[in-house]
């Protein structure tokens, strides 16, 4: 055997007995209980929960990864680093999460989950939201009033039900219908806009000012009511 073969053989050799010296020192280390398997089930657990037994109604500011659930009571979930920054509080039988004075309005990104009551009201200021239906059942009622920031309904695998879904939004906010069906839908629109993308509407309310936006698929504008208006 020449000797540049020789040299590449053991080369390859050192290597393998590198790879297996590795293996074996990592499968003692995970028999020994310091390493755990990964399994798609396992999930982050929350850094701060609060419930609110008698709450019905939340404002949320400032805050930019916001999924809403519906829920037996107002329950707020906090995930993640910035759970420090957020300050949750009740007034009143009013719950406002937002963040904190000392972080300047600073963005929080790290999620939060919200459960609220069917037909409770909730409010939002400059944050980003995306509300989640129950698997297979339908909403009674939600109600928003959002002033910028991001409204979005949205579920994965199946639509986001709601039998009456009232939304108020102001100074530019996006409400956007991703994957909904709504019974009836009340929107009033100021300087804000209104996408639908996949939703199917029985019945729809429209109040809009000049300076909105409005994008409906043409089979659910045919499902407006007639006291549907236009103002400056």
């Amino acid at each position: 055997m020449k000797k540049s073969n020789k040299i590449l053989l053991g080369g390859l050799l050192t290597i393998i007995l590198i790879l297996v010296a590795v293996h074996v020192a990592l499968y003692a280390r995970y028999k020994a209980g310091n390493y755990k398997a990964y399994t798609e089930k396992q999930t982050e657990e929350a850094t701060n929960v609060k419930e609110f037994g008698n709450a019905r109604q939340i404002d949320i500011r400032n805050l930019k990864n916001v999924i809403v659930r519906v829920g037996d009571r107002l329950r707020v979930e906090q995930f993640g680093e910035d759970a420090n920054n957020i300050m949750l509080v009740e007034r009143g039988g009013a719950v406002q999460l937002s963040v904190k004075d000392s972080t300047n309005n600073e963005q929080v990104f790290d999620y939060v989950i919200v459960y609220i009551p069917e037909n409770s009201l909730v409010t939002s200021y400059n944050s980003y939201l995306r509300v989640e239906g129950l698997q297979g059942q339908s909403i009674k009622g939600l109600n928003f009033s959002t002033s910028g920031g991001y409204l979005n309904f949205q579920q994965q695998k199946n639509m986001v039900q709601i039998d009456s879904l009232n939304v108020d939004a102001t100074n530019n906010a996006t409400i956007e219908l991703n994957n909904a069906r709504v019974e009836k839908l009340s929107v009033r629109l100021n300087g804000s806009e209104l996408i639908d993308k996949q939703a199917v509407i029985n019945r729809l309310n429209l109040n809009a000012d000049s300076a909105s936006r409005i994008n409906i698929q043409s089979k659910n504008l045919l499902k407006l009511t007639t006291n549907t208006t236009a103002y400056e």
